[in-house]
């Protein structure tokens, strides 16, 4: 029994109370009772003291007390005295109950928290200051698959792989370490370590809480989870952030850091950046499923051919972009980036099949090689560079350079954007009937009016919005503006007007652009069969031994419901011309400027637009002729019948529509009259 002033220090001790601390009754007295409760019990003993006066008894308390054998566990109980003291005192009466709560867990006394402990996954030990293991939960046996008779008293360190255990045992000698200076520590610690199962190693994420200060366990509480799983969606989540979804490639975060590697290590490496040709067009004629299937495909192409290099790595960079770097010989590297494209080139020599018949893809391939020395950037750039040169060569125009490949790009950036600041016009090129002179209609043709560079035509362009994905805003941009142009103008002459607009091949067989069209149709007022819509012949895609795209099929058939007349450019170059008459409902042909040029003295050229002419007046499809530009030209379409035609000579484009009659040359006239 103790006597508690209002401060907490101690007034009053009996004989039991000196056996209890290890202390005489005169040090007793001299404490104050925070001296003797364990730090983590002071604000629950502190809260329990402040209640006793207002009760007959105090509610009974356990806390952790120091006594001559180190901390023990006893039960207080306190009432408050007014008679003793001053102003009154606490006499509590304390028993020590360290054995019997030890008996309760031994015995299993709370059936409901030992069945919990029981059927947990988790496995937890009770392990001593020694680092033995003192008791265990039975999802040991269940887990690991220990004995445990085997295990009862043994370090723990024998359940932990033998790899690890350096590790265990360094955790528990900064314990001890701590123990040494007299200062209580109450630290948890986690640790992530493979637990030795009988059949194989376990990853097991260990919490190691130090009680050694605890009367009931005087040591360490350890409970290990199971983090197998875990660590399997680490690693899942660890290759997605890496890895490509469709391809499994290597992505550019991935790319990245293999390149700086080598970078740091100056590593002596070739690298080819290859992106694949008119790749949107194979999404837009066949679906983006056979897309990805086709990207699948050469995936798996590049990483087999890349098999002979060691260390070399596959990245998918962007849609149709893919980049493949390996090691080469530093005294030959260049000879080493050679053979590498030749090695990526092959890879394009087989056709893919799809679900639909085989397809023949191409790819521009640029290449180059580096010492390590230079900054990653600038070699994935450089590569780049060299790509859109061999892409430029292969579409026919003129060499590019490093300088044209800084302005493709500087166009690029600028062209996102160009609509909504209303830099995109259209211009108009009068088609005219070559008997009466009288405007039949127009083409509406896209300039870019560019704020520094002036007024561009579409070849300067047109292939960049292709690449970005812009071709089908800037299509639907210039049908709108040029629908509601025309409606005005038929609205203020009264007389009908021919409208004819070019459509890129993606907005062809896009799904929504018939409904688009009517949309516009609808909003401008102008009669569908007014309405044209012109494609290149090369854009009407054939697949040999297949027939027609069924996409674009579809596509043509709703636009002929609507009302729509379709129209192919550049009429005779191609070889689909023939084909494309019979599958697809064509309603005008325009005869490539080519045939023209030869006029009137070409004969091969005279006998191919009589032929063109005679077949459309036997179809009945409406002929144009186009790239009149000669007063001789004009004099022999007329001789063979030729009725409408556009060029220079008849009037040029312009961003306002034509009046009713054009000018001609006097003698033009006199051969008409």
């Amino acid at each position: 029994m103790v006597v508690i002033a209002p401060d907490l220090s101690l007034v009053w001790a009996n004989v039991a109370a000196e056996a209890l601390f290890g202390l005489n009754r005169a040090a007793c007295v001299a404490m104050n009772v925070t001296e003797l409760l364990h730090p983590e019990d002071l604000t629950l003993a502190g809260h329990a003291f402040a209640t006793v006066p207002g009760k007959a008894v105090g509610t009974p308390l356990e806390v952790r007390v120091a006594t001559g054998d180190g901390w023990r566990l006893v039960e207080i109980v306190g009432r408050w005295v007014p008679q003793i003291g001053p102003s009154g005192s606490i006499v509590a009466t304390m028993r020590d109950v360290t054995d019997r709560r030890r008996w309760d867990i031994a015995s299993g006394s709370d059936e409901q928290l030992r069945r919990l402990v029981d059927h947990a996954d988790v496995i937890t030990f009770l392990v001593d200051v020694y680092g033995n293991v003192s008791s265990h939960s039975p999802a040991l046996t269940r887990r690991l698959g220990h004995d445990p008779e085997v295990i009862q008293g043994r370090p723990l360190a024998d359940v932990v792989a033998v790899n690890h255990r350096t590790e265990l045992a360094r955790i528990f000698a900064d314990f001890a370490r701590r123990h040494d200076d007299g200062v209580i520590h109450r630290e948890t610690i986690e640790v992530e370590l493979l637990s030795a199962r009988r059949t194989e190693p376990v990853p097991y994420e260990l919490t190691i809480v130090d009680l050694h200060d605890d009367p009931i366990v005087c040591g360490y509480v350890v409970t290990a989870h199971d983090v197998s799983r875990l660590r399997a969606v680490r690693r899942a989540l660890e290759h997605q952030a890496m890895h490509d979804e469709l391809t499994e490639l290597a992505n550019r975060r991935l790319l990245m850091q293999q390149l700086d590697l080598w970078h740091q290590s100056n590593v002596t490496y070739a690298l080819a950046y290859i992106d694949i040709d008119r790749f949107k067009a194979v999404n837009d004629l066949f679906g983006h499923d056979s897309g990805d299937c086709v990207l699948r495909s050469l995936a798996g192409r590049f990483v087999d051919s890349m098999d002979r290099y060691r260390g070399a790595i596959v990245a998918r960079l962007s849609g149709d972009e893919f980049v493949v770097a390996a090691p080469v010989d530093e005294e030959t590297a260049e000879l080493g980036c050679a053979t590498i494209l030749t090695v990526i080139t092959e890879v394009f020599d087989h056709p893919i099949y799809l679900s639909a018949g085989p397809i023949n893809v191409t790819a521009s391939i640029g290449g180059t090689s580096t010492d390590g020395q230079e900054p990653v950037a600038e070699v994935l750039a450089r590569a780049d560079a060299a790509m859109y040169m061999r892409k430029r060569e292969s579409r026919g125009g003129p060499p590019m350079t490093l300088v044209d490949n800084r302005v493709r790009r500087e166009l690029a950036e600028e062209l996102v954007g160009a609509i909504d600041r209303g830099e995109i016009v259209v211009h108009y090129q009068p088609i005219v009937d070559l008997l009466t002179r009288e405007v039949d209609g127009v083409e509406a043709l896209v300039r870019w009016n560019h704020p520094s560079r002036g007024l561009l035509a579409p070849g300067a362009f047109l292939s960049i919005a292709q690449d970005i994905g812009l071709d089908t805003e800037i299509d639907r941009y210039v049908l709108r503006t040029a629908a509601n142009a025309v409606a005005r103008r038929i609205a203020e002459y009264g007389r009908d007007f021919r409208l004819t607009v070019n459509i890129s091949a993606p907005h062809l067989v896009d799904v929504t652009t018939p409904d688009y069209v009517a949309g516009v149709l609808n909003a401008s007022g102008l009669t569908p069969h007014l309405l044209w819509l012109e494609i290149t012949e090369h854009a009407v895609l054939q697949r040999s031994g297949i027939g027609p795209s069924t996409i674009t099929v579809t596509a043509f058939e709703r636009l002929d419901e609507i009302g729509v007349r379709l129209a192919i450019d550049d009429f005779g170059t191609g070889f689909s011309s023939l084909s494309s008459l019979m599958n697809y409902p064509i309603n005008m042909v325009k005869i490539d400027q080519s045939f023209v040029n030869g006029l009137p003295d070409d004969r091969r050229c005279v006998a191919m637009v009589e032929s063109l002419l005679t077949l459309g007046k036997r179809m009945s499809i409406v002929a144009v002729a186009e790239g009149i530009e000669t007063p001789e030209q004009l004099n022999e379409l007329v001789d063979l019948g030729c009725r409408l035609g556009q060029g220079f000579l008849l009037g040029r484009p312009g961003p306002d529509l034509p009046g009713g009659v054009q000018s001609t040359p006097l003698r033009v006239l006199r051969s008409l009259s």
